[in-house]
């Protein structure tokens, strides 16, 4: 289960690398360390309507269950959560690039978005 709370908001700014307007939160990633995530504007908005009722509890089989109706909905092959951070590495990757980043800086900002602390784990989400 993953507990989304208010407090873990910080706002809505300005994706340094795209310019577009994005909503930020903490979270805590791999092994407790601290990290700053961002989603779409309306996501985030959603996100801190919700959270006006409480917190938000996200419960494993729930999510899953409701990833594969999506995927099915989009017509596209469900393949989990790792699916998603696939096409979030290479989508992210060619924004960056386009913003007029190096390819390898891109793939080092790619990582630390993701956080990986190693370049070679971000490299096999860009396959």
């Amino acid at each position: 289960m993953t507990l989304i709370k208010s407090e873990q908001l910080r706002g809505l700014r300005r994706d340094p690398r795209t310019g577009e307007k994005v909503g930020a939160m903490k979270i805590k990633g791999k092994g407790g360390k601290p990290q700053i995530v961002t989603m779409s504007t309306g996501t985030y908005l959603a996100l801190r309507d919700r959270l006006k009722c409480g917190e938000f509890k996200l419960v494993g089989s729930t999510y899953r269950r409701s990833l594969e109706r999506a995927a099915e909905a989009m017509g596209e092959r469900y393949s989990g959560s790792h699916g998603l951070r696939h096409s979030f590495a290479q989508q992210r990757l060619g924004e960056i690039e386009r913003g007029g980043a190096t390819h390898e800086y891109a793939k080092f900002i790619v990582s630390r978005l993701m956080g990986h602390n190693r370049l070679d784990i971000t490299e096999t989400y860009l396959k």
